[in-house]
């Protein structure tokens, strides 16, 4: 899973952000984390489902430069259709 992040951030993220080393290895440091707390949530699912979900998780991920910051927005999770979603007041 670690290749399939490093493959992905040095095609669509090193280059067109001009991350210098140290932002390199703090955006793989945090995507790796997210990575992480993603399959253990997915304990216990398949091999195969947990990869996909992962992959897809990191492809949906939006990596922008702001100012001298580097921000990261994970897809949220949608509830399912047949999930109820509480009212508020």
């Amino acid at each position: 899973m670690r290749d399939v992040l490093f493959r992905f951030l040095f095609r669509t993220l090193l280059k067109p952000l001009q991350l210098s080393p140290e932002e390199s290895i703090r955006l793989v440091e945090q995507l790796y984390g997210n990575v992480l707390e993603m399959d253990v949530k997915l304990a216990g699912e398949a091999d195969d489902t947990r990869k996909s979900s992962v992959l897809s998780h990191i492809q949906n991920a939006v990596v922008r430069r702001e100012g001298d910051a580097i921000v990261v927005e994970f897809p949220t999770a949608e509830p399912a259709a047949d999930t109820p979603v509480e009212a508020k007041d």
